[in-house]
């Protein structure tokens, strides 16, 4: 009776054991494909790193705060471009030329007088200071001083402006619309370096959790080894048992 109930124990722990080996071979394989698939999951996306501004956009967003605040305050004096002549020999001279040549045609459609050769030449070099304290910057530099270019001479060119600048309600704009404009491109800078750093940690968490996986692979497959080779000394064992018992049973009948 002892004997029959060592060996339905011997069967329930082995059947036991082999249904604890399927788990770990399973688990096994199952994080292994999940950690390969978050590994491959970790690998950094594509990640625009230009800045995202659009200039039509902005000089709208603009012009309806100034109209706005049109209803607020009185009109302003218009920007006067007098001052010294000074010529900085500065890297933006085309970018700010540009600007003088909208500023002069902005004059012109409102019918105000054109500016002099000393005033054009003074103002240009204002906007080239102005420009050339962005240089320094890597994420304002040649690529902001041609979007603010571009906003001021559409900024410029609208008819809402030449109305309001014919009517002589016109505040100074170039300063306000730089002060504008720098701000919404730093936005931009900050919406971006934003989109970056979301991606990093993205791809660090990717890469964690397939570590992990890996790891739990590991000691799935290291506890299925190691079960494996307890059932194969069991099995040895108790081969060993039977091999003893006959042994001695043939000695018992010899005696």
């Amino acid at each position: 009776m002892k004997t029959q109930i060592d060996i339905a124990f011997l069967n329930i722990t082995k059947w036991l054991l082999l249904f604890v080996m399927s788990i770990s071979i399973l688990s096994a394989i199952g994080f292994a494909i999940f950690s390969g698939i978050s590994y491959l999951d970790s690998r950094p996306k594509d990640v625009d790193v230009n800045i995202q501004l659009s200039v039509p956009q902005e000089k709208e967003d603009f012009i309806t705060e100034l109209l706005r605040q049109q209803n607020e305050r009185p009109p302003e004096r218009p920007d006067d471009p007098s001052g010294e002549a000074i010529s900085p020999n500065l890297r933006y001279t085309p970018q700010a030329t540009r600007v003088i040549r909208c500023i002069e045609e902005f004059r012109r459609k409102t019918g105000e007088m054109a500016l002099t050769q000393d005033e054009a030449r003074s103002f240009r070099n204002e906007l080239e200071r102005s420009m050339e304290q962005y240089s320094d910057y890597g994420d304002y530099g040649g690529r902001f001083v041609d979007a603010f270019v571009s906003f001021t001479c559409e900024l410029l060119a609208d008819l809402r402006m030449v109305r309001l600048g014919t009517e002589g309600r016109l505040p100074p704009i170039i300063g306000p619309a730089l002060v504008y404009f720098e701000s919404s491109w730093e936005v931009s800078v900050e919406r971006r370096n934003r989109a970056l750093a979301e991606e990093s940690n993205r791809a660090l968490e990717a890469k964690t959790r397939a570590i992990t996986l890996i790891s739990a692979s590991g000691i799935s497959l290291a506890s299925f080894v190691l079960l494996a080779f307890y059932l194969m000394f069991a099995r040895m064992e108790s081969n060993l048992r039977g091999v003893s018992a006959e042994i001695r049973a043939l000695r018992s009948k010899r005696e």
